[in-house]
């Protein structure tokens, strides 16, 4: 039951039981695959477009136990 639960959640699911998975509902293994396939590719388009959003540095100091200060790193392009 958990293993069903980590697929329907995370999308996480050992081979195995995937294939009992899909013998016990009569699912076409090549369409799972596609499908499979499909998801992977659409999450690495997503982390590509993320990796190329530029961001702002910035370090956090933390003065004393519970005060942080957020500060911007200047940027410095060599001349």
């Amino acid at each position: 039951m958990r293993r069903v639960i980590d697929l329907e959640r995370e999308g996480i699911v050992h081979p195995e039981v995937l294939e009992k998975i899909a013998d016990a509902l009569n699912l076409d293994r090549d369409h799972i695959n596609a499908l499979i396939n499909k998801d992977r590719q659409d999450q690495e388009e997503k982390f590509e477009e993320w990796l190329s959003e530029p961001i702002r540095p910035y370090y956090i100091l933390r003065i004393i136990p519970t005060i942080y200060q957020s500060c911007d790193i200047p940027i410095i392009f060599p001349t």
